[in-house]
């Protein structure tokens, strides 16, 4: 399992701010998340950033490599 931590506005580019700016930043992409078998766990900041637990790392490096 892969965890790694996104803001969820993000001033800088890369490949989940790409995947937010394309998949309705206001939206709930919790639902796009999980055709890639992620899950977003507890945050303090959930307004501000996202706690995402990726279950499998073969769809995780296919989400990079999708939106990078």
């Amino acid at each position: 399992m892969i965890k790694k931590q996104y803001h969820r506005h993000p001033t800088s580019v890369s490949y989940f701010s790409n995947f937010i700016r394309m998949n309705d930043p206001e939206g709930v992409i919790e639902d796009e998340l999980k055709k890639y078998n992620a899950s977003v766990g507890k945050s303090k900041n959930k307004n501000y950033k996202l706690n995402v637990k990726w279950h499998d790392e073969k769809l995780y490096m296919m989400f990079v490599l999708r939106y990078q």
